[in-house]
């Protein structure tokens, strides 16, 4: 994989193009709204060392893990759900994820929490401490890992595997019943990492 040249990131990268995913068929009750935020202005100088606060570990594929060795993959994907968004969004020490005032209103943001589809925008903010992204396969003690920049974030919707169309739906009753529906007012999201260059590489013995 050729050497990526390192460049500040973009503050908040929203989303841009929709990717294949499969549909999801639960969603767990609206939670309460997170206070605002206000977008940061200033990045770091110099790219900091890894370490175990700036790195997000992560399990991969075998394929997916190959693809960004060989320089073909570059971005990770991962589901934003109710039990992993403290782990990809900004939150306050209770755990409330911060959000953009000037993308989208309280009320609004009171009917949709993390899935609010919001015309297409994702108004969190991805955790500013994530630098480096610790990709390792499965499970087994034996297992090939690496440590991989991540040089930005940003957010797409999931989307149905047939129609490619964002994977919107409503909650009328904020039961955590999803009624799929190309017009609903809520959306299953991802967090798009942008991968720059590999750090360290160790593959298992074979």
């Amino acid at each position: 994989m050729e050497d990526v040249e390192k460049k500040p990131r973009r503050l908040q990268v929203k989303k841009k193009k929709v990717e294949e995913a499969k549909p999801k068929s639960e969603v767990p009750p609206v939670a309460i709204v997170p206070p605002k935020k206000e977008a940061k202005a200033d990045v770091p100088k110099e790219w900091p060392a890894p370490s175990k606060e700036n790195t997000l570990y992560l399990t991969i594929k075998q394929c997916y893990f190959d693809e960004i060795v060989a320089g073909t993959k570059d971005k990770e994907y991962r589901e934003i759900k109710e039990t992993t968004y403290k782990r990809y969004l900004d939150c306050t020490l209770d755990g409330l994820p911060y959000w953009a005032e000037d993308e989208i209103s309280e009320e609004d943001m009171e009917k949709g929490f993390i899935w609010v589809w919001n015309n297409g925008v994702y108004p969190y903010f991805a955790k500013e401490s994530i630098w480096y992204l610790n990709l390792a396969v499965g499970y087994a003690k034996e297992r090939d890992t690496m440590l991989v920049e991540v040089l930005d974030f940003s957010f797409e919707p999931l989307t149905h595997e047939d129609t490619g169309k964002p994977l919107r739906f409503f909650d009328p009753e904020m039961k955590g019943e999803a009624i799929f529906d190309d017009d609903g007012d809520l959306c299953f999201w991802m967090i798009v990492f942008h991968l720059g260059n590999i750090v360290e590489l160790n593959r298992k013995r074979r």
